[in-house]
């Protein structure tokens, strides 16, 4: 069993801007740090400190030892440009030179298996951070770089990791699973001011999102609780295929 510690950056902040993630792609990164102490711990206290103004962050890191969540799930985080920005949960595997690459991959994969069953992601939008491709990176970035040299596995072995590890059940046994300890601070769901839809009409704005019926401003915002202008009504209905 590995939990997730959850240390988040705390809300307001410049890498934290609290728009609101579709969830529908799990992103995977390198830290890029070989750095000696360069841990899951390490990184948590970056993205509270130095990452701030640039700003950079992203949902979670993973090192062999354990899994620290940074940003919740609902809220988008800086890591993958802005197409993978506002659609994608952020994992980072932790490269530092007195790790276990191996370990902190393995967690990676089960941390994403357990996400895709917690969202409904399929595992074929469990995607490199090079699959998100925009005008800074049109070919995309070289990220997560050592996994895309066969380190410590190949990409495709990552996959079938994750498909494994969904193939299992959380908790049993083989103690492969994941387990969420309790939050530092609540999940901003209908935070006063965030772009985020009401409780009882989430699933709706989901579905929304994820199908491209709504599609906000390319990053993150949607606009869930704005008047809906005759305009912007004409639009949803001609994508129904109400108007003919």
């Amino acid at each position: 069993m590995t939990d997730i510690i959850k240390d988040l950056i705390p809300a307001g902040s410049r890498n934290r801007p609290g728009k609101a993630n579709a969830k529908t792609h799990v992103t995977i990164h390198n830290t890029g740090n070989p750095a000696k102490g360069a841990d899951a711990a390490a990184h948590a206290k970056y993205v509270k400190g130095g990452a701030v103004d640039v700003p950079a962050s992203w949902h979670y890191t993973t090192d062999e030892k354990q899994i620290i969540q940074h940003v919740p799930d609902g809220e988008i985080a800086y890591h993958a440009g802005s197409k993978g920005n506002p659609c994608s949960i952020g994992i980072e595997i932790c490269v530092n030179s007195d790790g276990d690459l191996k370990g902190a991959t393995d967690n990676a994969a089960r941390l994403a298996a357990y996400l895709c069953e917690k969202y409904g992601v399929p595992v074929q939008n469990v995607v490199q951070h090079n699959h998100w491709r925009d005008a800074q990176y049109p070919n995309g970035k070289d990220c997560p770089q050592l996994l895309r040299q066969g380190k410590p596995y190949s990409w495709d072995t990552f996959l079938q990791k994750v498909r494994g590890a969904m193939a299992q059940k959380a908790g049993d046994e083989s103690g492969q699973g994941i387990s969420e300890l309790p939050q530092t601070e609540p999940d901003m769901t209908e935070a006063s001011g965030l772009d985020f839809p009401s409780n009882w009409a989430k699933n709706a704005c989901d579905k929304a999102a994820r199908s491209g019926l709504i599609l906000g401003d390319g990053q993150g915002w949607f606009g869930w609780k704005e008047p809906v202008t005759l305009e912007r009504l004409l639009v949803i209905l001609d994508k129904l295929g109400v108007l003919g």
